[in-house]
């Protein structure tokens, strides 16, 4: 390479250098108030949710900064997504089958009982056409969903005493939310 074109390409590469690192600076800072469905210290779900926040920052330099807020702190749990529509928060850290009551599609978008494994269930939502019916639904309300963390599927639940009849399920204290409620009522 002649030296003249040498020293071309050096000043081309130090003045792209300079123009991305410029721009980076006139960057606007945004901060977005995230309410979590989850505590920060809950296993898996809420530490996921505050190294979301953390690589979010550092990836963009501390120029996207999300705060994140403990189940309730801005608004009721199952309020988010309404608050998200409308503006109130900025995002929610929540899984879409919480949402179920209000939109019972959105109940194939969590963890489907007795469902795929992890594998199946993100290739049907990428491959399938999953993420574009569960996008449909958002945008009716202004809002995009991320798939940020995928949790597997899971079952009926874990009891003190073994499970052999209907009877013995009436009355019995349990915990479900989305389709699983569904399924167990």
């Amino acid at each position: 390479m002649k030296r003249s074109t040498r020293w071309t390409a050096v000043a081309l590469a130090v003045a792209g250098a300079l123009a991305v690192s410029a721009a980076q600076a006139q960057q606007p800072k945004v901060n977005w108030k995230m309410q979590s469905a989850f505590g920060s210290q809950l296993t898996h779900l809420g530490v996921a949710a505050t190294r979301l926040v953390k690589d979010v920052e550092e990836m963009t330099n501390g120029n996207f900064v999300i705060k994140f807020h403990e189940p309730g702190a801005l608004v009721p749990v199952l309020e988010c997504f309404d608050a998200a529509s409308k503006g109130s928060v900025d995002a929610c850290w929540s899984p879409a089958g919480n949402y179920a009551g209000k939109y019972a599609a959105l109940s194939f978008f969590t963890a489907v009982p007795f469902g795929p494994g992890y594998g199946e269930f993100m290739a049907w939502k990428i491959f399938g056409n999953g993420n574009k019916l569960r996008d449909e639904i958002y945008a009716k309300h202004d809002l995009i969903a991320f798939d940020a963390l995928a949790i597997g599927p899971e079952t009926s639940g874990w009891f003190r005493r073994e499970i052999k009849s209907l009877d013995q399920v009436k009355g019995l204290k349990m915990r479900f939310f989305g389709l699983r409620a569904k399924v167990m009522q």
